[in-house]
C-alpha cells in the first residue's frame, strides 16, 4: 500500500485483534493514518458473544481489489 498513497483517498476500519477485547479503529487520508481503540474511549469494546468481524473500507482510484484482499488476509490469524 505504501506505493499507492496518492491513489488511496480514504481508508477506515474496525479491527478485531487476537487477545484483545477492545475494538481497534483506524482511519486515513492518503498515507496519513490514525489508530485508536475502545480502551482509549473510542467506541465500545466487543460485547460478550458478539461476532468479531473486521470491516475495512478503501476509497480511491486504480486500487487492485484482489491485491488488497490478499494482503489483508495474509495478516489474519488462522483458527
Amino acid at each position: 500500500m505504501m506505493t499507492k498513497g496518492v491513489d488511496l483517498f480514504r481508508s477506515k476500519g474496525i479491527l478485531a485483534i487476537q487477545g484483545s477485547d477492545d475494538k481497534h479503529f483506524f482511519q486515513g487520508v492518503h498515507m496519513l493514518l490514525s489508530f485508536g481503540s475502545s480502551a482509549e474511549g473510542i467506541g465500545e469494546p466487543w460485547k460478550e458473544g458478539e461476532l468479531r468481524k473486521n470491516r475495512i473500507v478503501f476509497i480511491g482510484r486504480n486500487l487492485d481489489r484482489a491485491e488488497l484482499e490478499r494482503d489483508f488476509k495474509a495478516c489474519l490469524v488462522k483458527k
